[in-house]
């Protein structure tokens, strides 16, 4: 049987108990409230709400509002690193790269004055040569005239000026080049005529 003392140590044990015990179930309960809060604060901070103003325009905010409707907020889609690769620049098999001769083609290159087989009286000796070029010169290249299989003039141009050409029979071809390379990227069939002039003999046999 208890006696008083008895009373006393166990009415202070079951005190310190209580004492004890209270602040630990007070602080698991305010965690408990702080992560309900937290998820309802991240569950509002993702949502989106549609409501409609006083001048009938659109709104949308993160807080609700009176008359406002809740909008469901997707989660966003994500790839795990290396879903996506870079394409390849490599051609298929079989499939060759375009070269610059594929990419600037050209359909017409004539001589279209003089004529072929044309005979030309000029005593300076003087005579435009015209083309016809289509499409036009691209970049970097450009137009040469030949003649008599020597390269005679380059320009841009469509037409070359001949000056004091000797009597007798020359051949004018074009040649359409490589500004960079030199190189004939494409030439007309040639033409051949005859120059018609006074000799300088005759010049000197009639100055004498």
């Amino acid at each position: 049987m208890l006696n008083r003392n008895d009373y006393r140590y166990l009415a202070a044990f079951t005190f310190l108990t209580i004492a004890l015990l209270v602040p630990v179930s007070l602080s698991a309960a305010e965690s408990a409230s702080s992560a309900e809060e937290s998820a309802s604060s991240a569950e509002e901070s993702t949502s989106v709400y549609r409501s409609v103003d006083a001048e009938g325009r659109v709104v949308f905010s993160d807080k609700g509002s009176s008359g406002a409707k809740k909008i469901k907020v997707r989660d966003p889609i994500t790839f795990p690193p290396g879903a996506f690769t870079k394409p390849s620049s490599s051609l298929p098999r079989g499939v060759e790269p375009e070269t610059d001769d594929v990419k600037h083609e050209y359909d017409t290159l004539v001589i279209t004055q003089p004529l072929d087989d044309a005979t030309i009286r000029s005593n300076s000796g003087n005579l435009t040569v015209e083309a016809d070029l289509s499409p036009s010169l691209f970049p970097n290249h450009r137009l040469q005239l030949v003649m008599d299989q020597q390269v005679h003039a380059t320009n841009r141009g469509a037409a070359f000026q001949l000056i004091n050409l000797d009597r007798g029979v020359h051949e004018l071809r074009l040649q359409i080049v490589d500004a960079n390379s030199d190189a004939v990227i494409k030439a007309n069939d040639p033409v051949h005529i005859s120059i018609l002039r006074p000799s300088i003999l005759h010049q000197n046999r009639k100055g004498g």
